[in-house]
């Protein structure tokens, strides 16, 4: 979902209404545009059913992407794959199951193409190459990118 912007209480507002409505199990925002000095619970009140497992604001008023996720669910940051650019991915383990690795990504326009697509992809070559065995992966975002076939 890009949300441009959780900074105003209409907007905490809007994304308490879709968890209530839609109630997915996890969340990827784009365009958080908050910064590290907020606080989780300034986003998602803790009585919300969901924590922010990872998220990446770099400066108040622009990009910033999270992933929440029940907090029913086992889910924990992905290290090692996390970059500079607007990227983080968590791993959510499954029972009797390879576990399911979750990327949100946003290229913000001023960032050329092939530079952030290159970086998403040096990401992702690093998770496939841990381990024999590819795991389940998701990746979704925001590319902003007309030209991508």
């Amino acid at each position: 979902m890009n949300c441009n912007s959780l900074i105003s209480d209409n907007k905490h507002a809007l994304l308490s209404n879709i968890l209530q409505e839609h109630n997915p199990d996890v969340l990827c925002v784009c365009e958080t545009k908050l910064d590290p000095t907020i606080s989780d619970s300034a986003v998602l009140p803790a009585n919300s059913g969901y924590e922010i497992v990872n998220q990446k604001d770099n400066k108040l008023g622009a990009g910033g992407v999270l992933i929440a996720v029940k907090n029913t669910i086992v889910a924990s940051p992905a290290t090692g794959l996390d970059s500079t650019y607007e990227l983080v991915w968590i791993r959510i383990e499954i029972v009797n199951s390879k576990p399911l690795i979750i990327g949100t990504f946003c290229r913000t326009p001023y960032i050329d193409d092939s530079e952030a697509l290159n970086v998403l992809y040096k990401s992702v070559s690093k998770l496939t190459s841990k381990d024999d065995a590819l795991p389940n992966i998701i990746i979704n975002g925001d590319f902003n990118t007309l030209d991508i076939v």
